[in-house]
């Protein structure tokens, strides 16, 4: 008996599990059977039995969201998933693991498809100047950034116009120095934006003045199309002076780090705690806290997404025989805010250099987590990357880059796809990769390499539609000729230090619509690959 003459029940059963592709694929497949006689009508009963099995799919919106890489599914802000229609939800299916495998194939670096250009003038926002945007956030057609004193928050069209755009008065207003994190909702209906102020940085204050708290501030912006930009202002506190280095947000928790320690508030109880990360091989003879702060060259941090924990980072040294990632439980019972810098002293869980293959000494690099996914059988799995370089004794290749990328499993800690090494690049070009700040989507760390030649960015690509599970590769996307800057280049320079401007700064990369975000004067380019 044949697939397709299973009852729909079996056939849903069937497909149940499988990836984004397989299951659009299966919508797709069209086979022609030439019937010997002509007035045989097998080949029409084929197309309906075809056209049935489409609308199985398109009909049953679980068939998508419990495919084995759901998480790829870049659903429209604004809108509840459950309230996406089965056929824009198809339609989103299809269009991703088209995209996916075009980036997935390419041998060379891709040329953009093609260039919008976004003018944000007419709506007041001063893109351009001293008013340059900070702390850009992309999600599917929403784009949001500070300016100034103000958060923009407009969703774009396809046809280089802005369907809607609005902006508000930061609370607090950001002094000198200002740090953002942002965290879509749940039901992808609004944004939370944390936003920690210092008025005055304590290493920069008037010794004859007050040096002035700082401020942390946490505001809710819905995107939904009846409700578009209305603001709740859930939280606002003041805090000791501290030189932060940056936040992060994970309803209902923010961890700031700032002078080598951290602090983790739960903003809806008005509750924190100040901690400071100890190592066991600190420890005294006899098994008690010295005092040090071992773990103090902090350089990211994320909460786990399932458990009441989070995840730190510092600077990475296989000489010291350390992953540099550990696991700290977040601190029970927090106190009240008043108190937040009443440390408590942990010990954290230390994960296994083993995360790291091939680790041998002489590299030296930052570990950071590209983003969390769901798998099909319910367990989680968090991107990872290494960026760094390798020292090398005693051969003309003194030091190589190091770029690599993993899929780490949150259950155990153990490689489940094995890290892949970007090794490409000609020597002269190798200290010319350079990351570009972390993104806020999952999965889309993106470096630039630029030389006398060209300008690339690339970035790492895991499965995001088209089942290329364990065939994790690096997309190459060369900028457009049209954003060189032509410059006079000096009589006698050494070609190695010779470097050609460009315009534009790339600020994001969306894996997931293989969109290229710049920021140019006149406004934000979007280039499609």
């Amino acid at each position: 008996m044949g697939l397709l003459t299973l009852p729909p029940e079996l056939l849903i059963k069937t497909l149940d599990g499988l990836c984004i592709q397989d299951i659009v694929s299966a919508a797709q497949v069209r086979l022609f059977v030439f019937p010997v006689d002509s007035r045989d009508s097998s080949q029409l009963s084929f197309d309906k039995t075809c056209g049935i099995l489409r609308s199985l799919v398109i009909e049953n919106k679980s068939l998508l969201f419990g495919a084995e890489n759901s998480y790829a599914l870049q659903l429209p802000m604004g809108r509840n998933p459950k309230d996406v229609s089965p056929e824009t939800l198809y339609d989103i299916a299809a269009k991703s693991a088209t995209i996916s495998a075009g980036l997935s194939a390419a041998q060379e670096p891709l040329k953009p498809r093609s260039e919008t250009l976004y003018d944000f003038a007419p709506l007041g926002f001063g893109w351009g100047g001293d008013k340059a945007p900070s702390n850009l956030f992309v999600r599917d057609d929403l784009v949001a950034f500070v300016s100034g004193a103000t958060f923009c928050i407009i969703k774009l069209a396809n046809d280089g116009t802005i369907k809607r755009g609005t902006r508000k008065l930061m609370a607090p207003q950001p002094g000198p120095q200002f740090y953002v994190d942002y965290q879509v909702s749940d039901d992808r209906c609004s944004i939370l934006i944390a936003l920690a102020a210092s008025p005055i940085p304590p290493e920069q204050a008037n010794p004859e003045q007050p040096v002035h708290p700082d401020v942390l501030a946490v505001q809710e912006i819905c995107v939904t199309e009846d409700r578009f930009g209305e603001t709740i202002d859930h939280f606002q506190t003041l805090l000791p002076p501290k030189s932060i280095q940056f936040l992060t947000i994970r309803d209902p928790y923010i961890a700031i780090v700032a002078d080598w320690s951290l602090r983790i508030i739960d903003w809806r109880k008005n509750l924190g705690v100040a901690v400071a990360l100890i190592d066991a091989e600190d420890l005294d003879e006899d098994g008690n806290d010295p005092g040090i702060n071992s773990i103090e060259n902090i350089t990211g941090v994320v909460f786990h997404p399932t458990e009441p924990s989070f995840i730190v980072f510092e600077q990475f040294d296989s000489s010291r025989q350390r992953s540099g990632i550990f696991v700290v439980n977040i601190p029970s019972p927090m106190w009240d805010i008043s108190t937040i810098d009443v440390e408590r002293r942990v010990m954290p869980s230390e994960i296994s250099l083993d995360i790291f293959p091939d680790s041998e000494a002489g590299v030296f690099g930052t570990p950071r987590a590209s983003g969390f996914r769901l798998l099909s059988d319910s367990s989680w799995v968090m991107d990872l990357s290494l960026i760094g370089s390798r020292d090398f004794e005693g051969t003309e290749e003194i030091e190589k880059t190091v770029l690599s990328h993993g899929t780490v499993a949150l259950s155990n800690w153990k490689l489940k796809t094995e890290m892949t090494e970007y090794d490409t690049l000609p020597r002269r070009n190798r200290n010319d990769l350079n990351p570009f700040p972390n993104p806020k989507i999952a999965g889309t760390d993106f470096f630039g390499l630029i030389n006398l030649e060209e300008f690339q960015v690339m970035a790492p690509k895991f499965d995001n539609g088209n089942g290329l599970r364990h065939q994790p590769c690096w997309v190459r996307m060369a900028l457009p000729e049209s954003l060189r800057v032509s410059a006079a280049v000096p009589e006698a320079t050494d070609a190695d230090d010779i470097r050609i401007e460009w315009k534009g700064d790339p600020c994001m990369f969306d894996v997931h619509t293989g969109k290229l975000y710049l920021g140019l004067p006149e406004g934000l380019l979007v280039l499609q690959y």
